[in-house]
């Protein structure tokens, strides 16, 4: 993190953990850290609360967001986790379970679950809870208005492996492009594959008049290189972010309003 800072004048970092080490780690080496994701995939609730606990009382973290991928264990709990998050504060971020990416039959369970958690944000915003719809749908940021893409992917954010090597795709850990040592290392972040944004020449003519397309963008390029070998066509979650996306708009909306009650 030290060399990030002094090579990239000060770039932002953050870090993605499951919290196994809080009890043991030397938060004086990681003073420096303002932003954490705690992945809650394969804990309980109780311990993640616990695990998080033991982070605020003992780092200079400002946010803790709750990460999840959902696979079946955690579509079924998708609404504990969100209440136990919003309750306390905690951002969210759902991350798809990738590999089912093709599964007309998860698409179908993710699609109700992702309803069901709707209707939950829905019911929180109305009584005056600050609920964060950002990244809940993955990696997307579904408020996004603009016609230029907001995601920085293949052009100003990166992986740095514990070597010390850089990816330009916070994604894909096989392919890597120069390192955080480098005289430069701001250009190993460039890569025309990773560029996520609606107006290159292989997303579909749909995707541009699709009245979600300033947050879709046409989809994850990695998504679609790792499914379908080709970074072309419209989102492999297509479906999903046409009906979600709208919803979380609303309860954005719903925000702007006085609490109910």
């Amino acid at each position: 993190m030290d060399t990030v800072d002094a090579q990239t004048d000060g770039m932002q970092g953050l870090v993605n953990t499951n919290g196994d080490l809080v009890d043991k780690v030397n938060w004086d080496d990681l003073a420096a850290i303002q932003w954490m994701s705690i992945n809650i995939t394969d804990l309980t609730i109780d311990e993640l609360a616990r695990r998080m606990r033991v982070i605020q009382a003992r780092s200079n973290v400002i946010n803790q967001t709750v990460a999840v991928t959902l696979d079946e264990k955690n579509l079924a709990r998708i609404l504990d986790i969100a209440r136990f998050a919003i309750e306390n504060g905690y951002r969210l971020r759902y991350n798809k379970n990738l590999f089912e990416g093709q599964n007309a039959a998860y698409h179908r369970r993710l699609l109700k679950s992702y309803h069901a958690l709707c209707d939950l944000l829905e019911d929180y915003a109305q009584r005056g809870f600050d609920v964060h719809t950002t990244f809940m749908l993955d990696f997307l940021i579904p408020l996004w208005d603009r016609e230029a893409s907001p995601y920085p992917c293949g052009k100003r954010i990166a992986t740095v492996f514990p070597d010390g090597s850089v990816g330009p795709c916070i994604r894909e850990h096989a392919f890597k492009s120069g390192s955080i040592f480098d005289e430069d290392p701001l250009s190993a972040m460039q890569c025309a594959t990773y560029h996520y944004e609606v107006i290159q020449p292989d997303i579909p003519e749909e995707c541009h008049t699709c009245e979600v397309k300033t947050a879709c963008q046409g989809g994850c390029p990695r998504d679609k290189l790792l499914l379908t070998g080709n970074r072309a066509g419209k989102s492999i979650f297509c479906d999903v972010h046409r009906e979600i996306i709208p919803r979380l708009r609303a309860i954005e909306a719903l925000k702007q309003r006085p609490a109910a009650g």
